[in-house]
């Protein structure tokens, strides 16, 4: 966060609507904290007792690579391509 806030990626900005404060919190659940977790850490990396401990780095770099890919797309919005929001995900 010291990196995000250095580089101006992060800004606080307090809100007092109510419908404001609820679409940002119903937005931010299902959409990337639901979505990405199920699909890059629950479907691509596997149980630990599926694969040795020595090949569960490939499934890792599998998943990191897909995420990247995934936010690096030209559809995607610029706030997901921001360096500082990727070294923070890594």
């Amino acid at each position: 966060m010291p990196i995000d806030f250095t580089l101006g990626f992060l800004k606080i900005k307090i809100q007092s609507s109510w419908q404001t404060i609820l679409s940002i919190i119903t937005g931010t659940f299902f959409m990337p904290a639901l979505l990405e977790e199920l699909g890059f850490r629950v479907v691509l990396l596997p149980h630990p007792t599926e694969f040795p401990t020595s090949k569960q780095w490939i499934f890792s770099l599998l998943s990191w690579f897909g995420f990247m890919a995934y936010h690096l797309h030209p559809f995607t919005p610029l706030f997901f391509r921001e360096p500082a929001f990727l070294i923070a995900q890594g």
